[in-house]
């Protein structure tokens, strides 16, 4: 995971704890440890953090394969930014 040069130790612990808090729901992993997460970019002048997730496509072509992947990926997106704004509560978050 790339991070900005403009964060602070303290806030990369923070960062650092947050990924490592967020598991996937189907091997209970972190995303930190599965790697779901390509670049955190914080920004001081706009007070926003960006969340950049980096989700493959499924390898099977069935339908339903599709549905519980999204589902998943939306899961996770969402407990990112809930828990993001839980500890940056006057940053505005943005997952991708």
């Amino acid at each position: 995971m790339e991070q900005s040069d403009a964060m602070g130790p303290e806030m990369i612990q923070a960062i650092d704890q947050i990924l490592e808090t967020v598991g996937e729901p189907e091997s209970d992993l972190s995303v930190k440890d599965l790697g779901l997460v390509k670049r955190v970019t914080y920004s001081k002048n706009y007070s926003r953090i960006i969340v950049k997730t980096s989700f493959t496509s499924p390898r099977r072509t069935c339908m339903l394969c599709g549905i519980i992947t999204a589902t998943v990926q939306r899961s996770i997106m969402r407990e990112l930014e809930e828990q993001f704004t839980r500890r940056f509560p006057d940053l505005i978050i943005t997952i991708e």
